[in-house]
């Protein structure tokens, strides 16, 4: 920016001295060539002229403005890449959570299958106790109603034999008789059975 009023001074200066430069000799022969050759050092002049300029105010932006960019990109590539590497890390850590869940989920339906054999176990063992206790209390119910049949069966064959005893002895038998008939041949066929 402190070049700029000295450039501005060089360009008019150039400006202001090319009419003069291009003015006929002193003998008023106009020179051809001469021209050309003075259209081509302005050309170049103003060529240099504006590459200044360009190189003193344009090209330190342009390359500021390139250069900002090019960092600007580094450190997208450098987040992407950060960006990247953190994704990695949470996939893995993701990986290794849905694996300790899948282990976790067999232990609990090892866990269930154990608990629920176990109670099926249980509950046969509970089933087969009581069939065993039902078979001996029917068991035994049936061996005391056997007993009180069997007795009702010597009772009555008692009775019936001593009726027919006392039909063919014609003589009645007491009760006490009758009691002592009885307990003799229950006795009788307890010691059979």
């Amino acid at each position: 920016m402190k070049h700029t009023p000295r450039l501005f001074a060089l360009a008019t200066t150039l400006l202001v001295s090319l009419p003069a430069l291009a003015a006929d000799d002193a003998h008023g022969n106009t020179d051809p060539m001469g021209l050309l050759k003075l259209e081509m050092i302005w050309a170049t002049v103003l060529f240099l002229l504006f590459a200044g300029i360009l190189g003193f105010f344009v090209w330190p932006k342009v390359l500021k403005a390139l250069q900002d960019r090019e960092q600007k990109l580094e450190g997208d590539l450098v987040g992407a890449e950060r960006a990247r590497k953190d994704a990695e890390l949470a996939l893995a850590e993701y990986k290794t959570k849905i694996a300790e869940a899948q282990q976790e989920a067999g232990k609990v339906v090892a866990e269930a299958r154990a608990a629920a054999e176990q109670v099926a176990a249980k509950v046969k063992a509970d089933a087969e106790a009581q069939a065993l206790q039902l078979r001996e209390r029917a068991s035994a119910e049936i061996a005391a109603a056997k007993e009180q049949a069997l007795s009702e069966i010597y009772s009555q064959t008692a009775e019936l034999s001593t009726q027919i005893a006392s039909r063919i002895l014609k003589r009645e038998i007491n009760a006490q008789d009758q009691q002592q008939l009885v307990t003799d041949s229950l006795a009788e066929l307890t010691s059979k059975n």
